[in-house]
């Protein structure tokens, strides 16, 4: 196809869009604009050579008579049906009042509807000098002013503008945004995105000081035990971990919320507490109190330091929840009762009060036996954004043998066929459900957490996206008889809604 083909072809559709959008209006719904910010975006990325956002999808509201911006080019755009000289001077006199001249040095008004043959220059200048040159005949734009510029476009631009006005301009899309809009498609335009986050509430403080331990002692402690199993006996230490681990475990300290460097303890824990168990393996002489949001910031090391302390004491506070740490895997799962081995269920509430299943038992159909279980877990780490800190969460699962400890020789199998069955809304609801059972708190609930999270807010995202429309194919691969993974199930969409 040559150039002209191509602009014939954008002249056609592009007046279908002039006429939609008129019609539209005129009924009194004005859908249709917000449909056509988003479309315009390449287009005039393409025709003006900009780097466009969408402001409205965006969330930015400190600039509010501009649609479309381009940060980089210092160029903004309104967008607007309403093609009066009193639209454009409502608009100038806001860019103005927000002193929006320090962030774009050129403005465009683009009518999707047909523009004013004129529009009065000095009302117009009254309004924007002298922060803004504005030349109602070069910075008001419509869908012609468009059109006269395709003869100056590269052949490969032509294409790419003529590609997507077929599409967005078709019988088909047209029709379809008819039965849309008809039955009120901007209400449901808005969607609420959520992340996989939860704001993490760090205490104030955090504690160091130096260890104090009787080295030789622990040492004849150790001696005795590996003498007891025929191992050789041990000179020296030099790992300071090693011996923490030893005396912890002889005084019956099972707390995990402490990271060991250069031969100091760092913890939230308050060490001038003589009732705190960790004041019993230091040397209080050499206690430093430091404030938890000034340490992080002091340098990368004090913040490697303090990611280790969130991550050890989430894996203390998740215990008291039913959850072990997986060192190989660095997840955290449900932890099986070694006084009732089984499937186990928890309560938690979404819009109702559900059960979910968080260890499976996976019996082999045939022979009737145990294969593996099958534990629900996250994979954890932590992220620093605007000073506030965030636990992020990738829900996956963990399987285990017969035993319910060591890594079942079926987990990579079973992994990749539940890859399969996930599906956006899978991971919703895993998150949902994590977001709910890692903050919920009652009365019976341990006293001892020291990490409060908090629900991350879902944001804004418009136009609302349509998974069934845009997500790939799904994989199909046949499983054998053993493979007898299926969907989650009981986190469904009834549960939220």
């Amino acid at each position: 196809m040559n150039r002209q083909a191509f602009i014939n072809e954008i002249i056609k559709y592009s007046s279908r869009f002039t006429e939609e959008v008129k019609q539209y209006n005129s009924i009194g719904l004005y859908d249709i604009n917000i449909h056509a910010e988003n479309f315009l975006i390449p287009v005039l990325n393409k025709t003006l050579d900009l780097e466009l956002e969408n402001l409205n999808i965006s969330n930015q509201k400190n600039f509010p008579s501009i649609d479309l911006a381009d940060f980089k080019n210092r160029v903004g755009i309104q967008i607007s049906s309403t093609s009066t000289t009193q639209k454009v001077t409502d608009t100038l006199d806001k860019f103005v009042k927000h002193s929006l001249y320090e962030y774009f040095d050129v403005v465009y008004i683009f009518f999707i509807s047909d523009k004013q043959k004129t529009y009065p220059a000095d009302k117009i200048n009254k309004v924007a000098s002298p922060h803004l040159q504005f030349d109602s005949k070069e910075h008001i734009l419509d869908n012609s002013d468009l059109v006269k510029r395709l003869s100056n476009l590269s052949l490969e631009k032509l294409k790419y503008l003529a590609r997507i006005y077929k599409h967005e301009f078709s019988d088909i899309q047209i029709e379809s945004r008819e039965k849309q809009f008809k039955s009120g498609y901007l209400e449901s335009e808005n969607e609420k995105l959520y992340s996989n986050l939860l704001k993490i509430k760090v205490p104030q403080k955090l504690y160091s000081a130096d260890l104090y331990l009787d080295e030789e002692l622990i040492i004849n402690r150790m001696n005795i035990y590996r003498e007891s199993k025929g191992w050789s006996s041990l000179k020296s230490i030099k790992d300071k971990g090693k011996l923490l681990n030893n005396e912890l475990m002889y005084q019956k300290i099972y707390l995990k919320d402490w990271v060991l460097r250069s031969g100091r303890l760092y913890t939230f824990r308050n060490l001038h507490d003589n009732n705190e168990p960790f004041s019993r393996v230091i040397d209080k002489g050499t206690i430093e109190e430091y404030d938890s949001n000034e340490y992080y910031e002091e340098n990368e090391d004090y913040l490697r330091i303090f990611k280790n302390l969130l991550r050890n004491t989430l894996i203390q506070d998740c215990f008291y929840k039913g959850l072990e740490w997986v060192h190989k895997k660095k997840i955290l799962r449900f932890k099986i009762d070694p006084n009732n081995r089984g499937a186990k269920k928890v309560m938690w509430v979404a819009k109702n009060k559900a059960t979910k299943t968080v260890i499976f038992e996976m019996i082999n159909k045939k022979e009737n036996h145990l294969i593996c279980y099958k534990h629900l877990a996250f994979k954890p780490s932590f992220e620093l954004l605007n000073k506030t800190w965030y636990l992020v969460i990738n829900s996956t699962w963990s399987f285990t043998n017969p035993g319910g400890k060591r890594q079942s020789r079926f987990e990579e199998t079973y992994l990749s066929g539940i890859k399969r069955l996930e599906s956006n809304k899978s991971i919703y609801y895993f998150y949902r459900f994590w977001s709910y059972y890692l903050r919920y708190e009652d009365l019976f609930s341990h006293k001892g957490k020291i990490l409060k999270l908090e629900e991350f807010k879902p944001l804004s995202f418009m136009p609302k996206l349509n998974d069934e429309k845009w997500l790939p194919v799904r994989e199909e691969k046949e499983l054998s008889e053993d493979d007898i993974l299926t969907e989650d199930t009981e986190l469904s969409q009834k549960l939220f809604d």
